[in-house]
């Protein structure tokens, strides 16, 4: 017991620096920090993405609704009542008479 209080007291104190404690276990040591550097990276490139996910995800809604509203309007515009109405206001009348088909033999 008194050992183990003497190496968290050391360890507390930072007299490990000058023992070979460092030098004895440096590759676990390394290993350590590495996947601590490792996993930071990616949990920030985690969050990153979803931020773009989530910004993408938006402009999607978005531009959905604008195409939603851009062919109702569309739709409204190619109603032949609302043709009518658009046309009169220029001078033209529709046709009481039906349209005449052409049709063009084409001979080989």
């Amino acid at each position: 017991m008194e050992n183990k209080d003497q190496n968290i007291g050391s360890i507390v104190k930072g007299n490990f620096f000058n023992s070979n404690f460092i030098f004895e276990n440096i590759k676990p040591i390394f290993l350590f920090v590495l996947i601590a550097f490792i996993s930071i990276i990616s949990s920030h490139s985690i969050d990153n993405k979803a931020y773009k996910i989530s910004k993408l995800e938006s402009e999607v809604r978005e531009l959905k609704s604008e195409f939603v509203s851009v062919r109702t309007s569309l739709m409204n515009a190619r109603m032949g009542s609302n043709l009518q109405e658009k046309v009169k206001a220029i001078g033209l009348e529709s046709s009481t008479t039906p349209p005449h088909v052409i049709r063009v033999k084409i001979e080989e």
